[in-house]
């Protein structure tokens, strides 16, 4: 994966493999909280402890703020589905030729289309198809907002937040071991936004 910012504030995403691809793609699903309460709280915690406000103060952002908040991870989901939509395969490199003499053609003939292999004994295995696409400017804080919820959740619902042997060798016994490595490949990402885009 490479992530390319543009002067317009934009980011192209390219050299995308297909596992990049298919974690991006399941933002929607792994930043949803259910009907989960604790992880609704985890999402959208008050401003507030019991003891330091009244129930009216409770009662206020639950009527008046936390749905407004609701909607904005909502339509931020949404943004970064449609950016998802066009995702388009690249094309593969061309390998570079000694330059020709003098005496050679002058038109090459076109480039032969990549084809996929078989492997077997002694046959190389086909390139990975790679894939790239566009996030405009106005939905690069959707982005962020997306892949720190699915980081969120991800903690919250798994403890991928952990580091500890005993919980990894859990984590690996049950089978869950890509919730850490989507936990990590989500963090990771949250810090690039933060440095290269989100910091005036």
């Amino acid at each position: 994966m490479m992530l390319h910012r543009l002067p317009d504030g934009s980011v192209h995403v390219a050299h995308l493999d297909e596992w990049h691809l298919q974690m991006l793609r399941s933002i929607p699903v792994l930043a949803s909280a259910g009907d989960d309460d604790q992880a609704k709280r985890r999402l959208f915690p008050p401003p507030y402890s019991h003891g330091d406000a009244g129930e009216e103060h409770f009662q206020d952002w639950d009527e008046f703020v936390r749905p407004g908040l609701e909607q904005l991870f909502t339509d931020s989901l949404q943004h970064v589905a449609e950016d998802l939509e066009s995702v388009l395969l690249e094309a593969p490199a061309v390998p570079k030729t000694p330059e020709k003499p003098e005496s050679a053609a002058a038109i090459d003939p076109p480039a032969p289309r990549r084809k996929r292999r078989k492997s077997g004994p002694g046959i190389s295995p086909p390139d990975p198809d790679l894939w790239g696409f566009h996030i405009p400017a106005a939905h690069v804080e959707d982005w962020y907002r997306a892949m720190n919820q699915v980081r969120l959740m991800l903690s919250e619902k798994y403890e991928a937040h952990r580091t500890d042997n005993e919980h990894i060798a859990g984590m690996f016994i049950s089978g869950n071991m890509e919730t850490l490595i989507q936990y990590e490949l989500f963090t990771g990402l949250c810090s690039w936004w933060v440095e290269a885009l989100l910091r005036p």
